[in-house]
């Protein structure tokens, strides 16, 4: 994504013609004479030691001095709200926007205020952590809704936290006369700010006060109800996970016609590259499938425990969580099943191959600690997104045969979740084709890490290049205080954690908080027992943990936990942690993520952390205090004056590097002091890299550069197959469509595509570049042809009045492989596709379609039944 660097203030930047009126306009409502002499003046005569994006700042500052040439916030404030009232009509909303946050307690840095101009333009963007991302994104948007009363904006984030965060930009939208117009939607209801008498309330702390309308205890209608309303909002505020969720469910309904629908997609690293795998679309089930379903992934249990320890049953890529079965293994399988079954049609043998495979991941691919955690004495079971850290559910099937498998060792002691049917999967990039006709913009936090990357997937997927120019890089506003003490390699993982655990004794004898950033639960339990080992002569350090379960045993401890245990464990009074709203009435339940923030910023305190704290997660240090005379009022040395917050991190993520540079963004973040180091071993590495980079160990730079190299191909790679089989699937779908058969078996046959096409999906989108993966891969890829082919020579067949032999035509047709494991779907479970895909309304639909040619439609039946990209097939198949 790098490449067209932006530097605001140089007058030859091309983007210049943009910028440029905005700084004179908000010099000449300021009331400031010549304002061209002064930009000219301040360009001449660059602020000595500091970078161009910090002038036109600390220029508007300056014209707020006392007497003692303190700022003068009052008088700064006053005459912004007085610029605002005297405003032009159509005056740039660029220019209202950043007077609008004068009259707050910020004055917008000059990149933040160029790369909120590019954006509302439809630039995307890359900038550094902490570089005012969330000021960048709220002058876009208001730019946005500017240009056209058709627009509405959604801004986007990776998870329901980060998202909210832009809610606390309320006033600054308040300001601007669009405070009612903007909500928040997690997958727990929806938020807004409190308004009263036109201005938005806060709280005794400054913090802007929000209404919640829960989705808790309503049905499917009213939930519907209120998302339809929530959804025509100006600004919608969300994750990407709960709006594909919801596009889904059909909460989200496309863009009405007339209206602009633009995303603003922050975190575009990680909603692109590392959430690349498709959410899924699910059906509630009767009382008596579920039963059925559980009885048949008990069964599928006995099959795999059968046959596990039998030699080459199924190859195995741990680090990236694909596993299948090899072709003997499959046939094995499914003599398994004939075995074990025998002709009783009330079982579906093709579920209990699908159930035995999630059997196999759950056998193979999950490790408590590392993808899930077990908690509430065995009760509950959490598990972890391993790129963001942030609570997930497992993929469907996957935990119900986990949950079987735990029982079963005595580890789990809670119910089996209740099964969904799957009906449709969409990922990132066909979600944000399909749901938004406006412009998209990409803005990433992680400056210089993975950009090529980005870059070439926005090009791609949305036709976003950077050569166009559509592309831009916003450089640091000032030199970073940060100091990086390098990479510290070992062979083995028990000579990293003591040297970490010594590291982190050593800074915190300073006086400076620790954070330690892990690739696990698993990491950070050893890390503890290491601590466990030291003697302290003072007090013992408080430490402090967040992983994705962190808030529910936060929860329970709040529950269960006696004062003095609570003090003891969390280092604060429970009292603290709940309390009763004075303005409200209500009790308010403070959460773990703002107990961290508050927290672990704090002397004499190591917080261990998997990757949710790496993302959106800004601590809070003490900074040095004086009052209006200027004397200090702390006397003592403050956190950021010993050194500011020391992060240590552990190891190397297998998703991306990413991971380990949003780590180091938890420190020296703005003018803070901060430092990071890094720890990791050979032992850190996947087995099968083990071999290639062990020469490497010496030289840790080297080393770090060759691991990464060889992960971001292997998960561009993942990623890249994944995006392939949606595609392949749905080219095969588009092949149905212009093939011979009626209208109405067209959605037949679509509806027995999809519903294979779901089980292979599941086995597909894991794979990797390995040499012994790839044959599966094209084992896949045939599969999905051969079901097209075979279900339209079904159908014909059929018209005709012909008998139809599924297995013996897949043998004549030169997919005798296919053959040997193929089992034909029963009648019931026909029956059972055709209601879930909802055909029989959907022929009735067709026919009433065909009576009047004019009106002739089938999109909507093919898009109800998951088909919503239009691709092409080679037409030159067989049985069309």
């Amino acid at each position: 994504m790098a490449g067209n660097e932006v530097k605001p203030f140089q007058f030859n930047q091309e983007h210049y013609d943009i910028t440029g009126p905005v700084y004179r306009g908000i010099l000449e409502s300021l009331g400031v004479e010549n304002p061209d002499t002064v930009l000219e003046s301040i360009v001449e005569n660059p602020i000595k030691n500091k970078h161009d994006g910090m002038m036109f700042n600390r220029y508007v500052a300056s014209l707020f001095k006392d007497e003692k040439g303190e700022n003068d916030d009052s008088a700064r404030r006053e005459a912004a709200k007085k610029a605002l009232e005297n405003l032009s009509p159509e005056v740039s909303p660029y220019i209202k926007g950043y007077l609008a946050e004068m009259t707050g307690d910020y004055i917008p840095f000059d990149t933040v205020l160029t790369a909120g101009i590019m954006v509302g333009e439809g630039k995307s963007l890359q900038m550094g952590c902490g570089e005012g991302k969330t000021g960048v994104l709220s002058l876009a948007t208001y730019g946005k809704l500017s240009q056209s009363p058709n627009n509405q904006v959604f801004l986007t984030s990776s998870t329901p936290i980060l998202a909210e965060e832009a809610l606390d930009k309320s006033i600054f939208y308040n300001t601007l006369g669009v405070g009612n117009d903007i909500v928040l939607i997690t997958p727990n209801g929806i938020t807004r700010p409190v308004i009263s008498d036109g201005q938005v309330q806060l709280d005794e702390d400054g913090k802007v006060m929000k209404r919640t309308e829960s989705f808790e205890g309503k049905t499917a209608a009213e939930i519907q109800a209120i998302l339809e309303e929530a959804y025509s909002t100006k600004v919608v505020v969300s994750d990407n996970a709960t709006l594909m969720q919801h596009a889904m469910a059909g909460y989200l309904p496309e863009p009405r016609d007339g209206v602009n629908r633009e995303v603003l997609a922050d975190e575009a690293d990680f909603v692109l590259l590392d959430s690349y795998r498709p959410l899924q679309k699910t059906s509630e089930l009767s009382e008596a499938e579920k039963a059925a379903r559980r009885n048949g992934r008990n069964l599928s249990y006995e099959i795999l425990q059968s046959v596990i320890d039998t030699k080459d049953l199924y190859v195995l890529d741990d680090e990236n969580q694909y596993v299948d079965f090899t072709a003997n293994g499959r046939e094995l399988i499914i003599s398994k099943i004939n075995e074990m079954v025998g002709n009783n049609p009330s079982i579906d043998k093709n579920q209990i191959f699908d159930f035995v495979y999630d059997a196999l991941v759950a056998q193979t691919v999950y490790r408590e600690n590392r993808d899930y955690q077990i908690l509430n004495d065995g009760q509950e079971i959490v598990s972890e997104d391993r790129a963001s850290g942030v609570e997930i559910d497992l993929p469907q099937g996957v935990k119900q045969a986990l949950e079987i498998r735990l029982k079963a060792e005595g580890k789990y002691k809670g119910e089996i979740s209740t099964e969904r049917d799957v009906l449709d999967t969409l990922n990132a990039q066909s979600f944000f084709k399909e749901f938004f006709n406006g412009r998209k913009h990409f803005v990433s936090g992680t400056l210089g890490v993975d950009s090529e990357e980005i870059a070439e997937e926005i090009s791609d997927n949305f036709n976003i290049n950077k050569a166009n120019g559509d592309v831009y890089e916003i450089p640091p506003r000032e030199t970073r205080t940060r100091i990086d003490h390098g990479k510290i390699a070992f062979l083995g993982k028990k000579d990293k954690r003591r040297a970490i655990i010594d590291n982190a004794l050593q800074e915190l004898a300073e006086g400076r908080p620790i954070l330690i950033g892990t690739v696990s639960e698993e990491e950070i339990i050893a890390l503890q027992e290491e601590l466990a080992t030291r003697d302290f002569s003072g007090s013992r350090p408080r430490i402090l943990t967040y992983t994705a379960a962190s808030e529910k045993v936060f929860k329970a401890d709040k529950d269960n936990l006696s004062d003095v245990e609570f003090q003891e464990k969390y280092g604060i009074p429970k009292t603290k942690m709940r309390y009763i709203d004075e303005k409200t009435g209500k009790e308010v339940d403070v959460s773990y993520a703002d107990f961290i923030k508050g927290e672990s910023g704090k002397e004499n305190t190591i917080t261990l952390g998997t990757s949710i704290i790496g993302r959106g997660t800004t601590i809070k240090t003490e900074k040095p205090k004086k009052d209006k005379d200027g004397n200090r009022i702390n006397p003592k040395k403050t956190v950021d004056e010993k050194g500011g917050i020391h992060v240590i991190i552990d190891g190397l993520h297998e998703t991306s590097s990413r991971n380990q540079e949003q780590y180091k963004a938890r420190t020296a973040r703005g003018t803070d002091a901060g430092s990071t180091i890094e720890f990791f071993c050979l032992e850190d590495v996947p087995k099968d890299m083990r071999d290639d980079l062990e020469g490497l160990i010496s030289d840790p730079d080297a080393f770090y550069q060759a691991f990464y190299q060889k992960v971001d191909q292997r998960t561009k790679s993942v990623r890249s197959n994944v995006v392939k089989f949606v595609e392949k699937t749905r080219a095969a779908v588009e092949g149905i469509k212009d093939s011979r058969i009626s209208e109405e078996n067209k959605l037949k046959a679509t509806a027995f595509l999809t519903s294979r096409a779901f089980s292979i999906r599941n086995r597909a989108c894991g794979i990797s570049e390995r040499e012994d993966l790839l044959e599966n891969l094209t084992q896949y890829e045939l599969e999905i042809n051969a079901y097209e082919y075979m279900y339209v020579a079904k159908f014909i067949a059929e018209e005709r009045g012909e008998a139809f032999d599924e297995k013996k035509w897949l043998e004549e047709h030169d997919y005798s492989d296919i053959a040997k494991r193929h089992i034909p779907f029963s009648k019931e479970r026909e029956e059972k596709i055709f209601t879930l895909a909802g055909i029989k309304q959907q022929c009735d639909d067709v026919r009433l379609t065909e009576v009047d040619e004019s009106t002739k439609n089938t999109k909507q039946a093919v898009q109800t039944i998951g088909v919503q990209d239009r691709s092409t097939v080679n037409k030159d198949d067989v049985g069309r």
